[in-house]
């Protein structure tokens, strides 16, 4: 008798069981909208979608792995699933409608407080902005609109008045267009106000440039003649002090006993000739140095030219005496030196009257 043998069959592959409360979750239609929008978010973007890829990889490869384990836990996951199914039972019992509702029925209702809340507060903000306008904003306008009009004819006087100096910067554009409203003019004034205030004060400024060349062109003109009647006033100085000199000389040249009768005339010469050069050296202004210098040109040498007159006439008068007593006395050597001391005598008053005319003509020209 044989026996056929046949082969026995391969053990099935242990695997985890059916948890079947998580496929009941997952049909319910708000938890399957919200998976399916989070799947669509994820595939949206390319790198949340290589991210989404990659968990998935890695979620199969673990499942397969994890598949010996499952007949060893399944007691536990059955066990697990039923309790689980037993308390979406009862929720569904109690709120039936989040298990049977659409998605967006859900949303709606779940919105619907925050819409009326929202259509609320919008009708309360309308209202208040309406009650603002009506009882704040519009008796404003009306009382701003009134006092515009109120204003306006002060501001058209003050401008006829002010127009004529202030020009407007466009005529287009400006303060004189009474459709506007009179707070806009009179800043349109103002603006035209500063504008022209500007525009004079470069005309000022420029004016006053031009004026400071001609003040220091006329400094200059005035600094050049100080400069020329300083030089002129020092020469006549020095041709007065050199006639003086000269007079003093030709006084020493003459003959012993004319020197000897203008002695007084010399002494008083030589004096006034001191005190003008000591003049001469005084560190004071010009003007005043002239005006010194003229007093005592005037005082000394007219003292001078009057005593020299009356010496030399003296002079002459003694000479002619003594010539007439030699004559007497003598008629050879006598009478000629009566005549050499006329003639000396002559000679002397010639030259006295030269220098007194020379001097009177040097002191008129120093002084003029």
């Amino acid at each position: 008798m044989s026996v056929d043998t046949q082969p026995a069959a391969p053990a099935p592959t242990p695997s985890y069981p059916e948890v079947k409360s998580l496929h009941r979750l997952a049909s319910v239609p708000i938890v399957h909208d919200s998976i399916a929008s989070i799947d669509a978010l994820l595939t949206r973007y390319s790198a949340t979608n290589t991210v989404k890829i990659w968990a998935q990889a890695w979620g199969e490869q673990a499942y397969k792995i994890s598949e010996p384990y499952g007949a060893r836990l399944a007691p536990v996951i059955v066990s697990a699933d039923g309790m689980a199914n037993q308390g979406l039972d009862v929720l569904q019992r109690r709120f039936p409608y989040p298990f049977i509702a659409p998605t967006d029925e859900i949303l709606t209702k779940v919105r619907a407080p925050a819409d009326h809340a929202y259509t609320a507060a919008a009708g309360y903000v309308g209202a208040g902005q309406k009650a603002v306008s009506d009882n704040v904003i519009a008796p404003a306008l009306g009382a701003a609109e009134g006092v515009d009009k109120s204003l306006s004819p002060y501001l058209d006087s003050f401008e006829a008045r002010v127009r004529p100096y202030v020009p407007a910067r466009d005529a287009s554009n400006g303060a004189e267009d009474h459709s506007k409203r009179t707070a806009v003019r009179a800043y349109e004034l103002t603006l035209d106000a500063r504008a022209r205030a500007i525009s004079l004060s470069q005309e000022q400024f420029q004016h006053l440039q031009q004026q400071s060349v001609l003040l220091q062109r006329a400094s200059d003109t005035v600094a050049h003649l100080t400069v020329a009647a300083k030089e002129q006033s020092q020469a006549l100085v020095a041709q007065l002090l050199a006639t003086l000199d000269s007079v003093q000389q030709g006084t020493a040249a003459l003959p012993g006993e004319v020197q000897h009768a203008l002695q007084p005339f010399s002494d008083r010469l030589g004096e006034t000739y001191s005190q003008m050069l000591a003049v001469s050296h005084e560190q004071i202004p010009l003007g005043e140095k002239t005006k010194k210098l003229a007093g005592k040109a005037q005082e000394g040498l007219a003292e001078v030219l009057n005593l020299a007159a009356e010496k030399v006439q003296q002079l002459v008068g003694w000479a002619k005496l003594e010539g007439s007593k030699k004559k007497e006395q003598a008629n050879g050597k006598a009478g000629e030196l009566a005549n050499g001391a006329a003639k000396v005598g002559e000679a002397a008053e010639l030259r006295a009257e030269e220098v007194g005319e020379q001097a009177k003509t040097d002191v008129h020209e120093a002084m003029n």
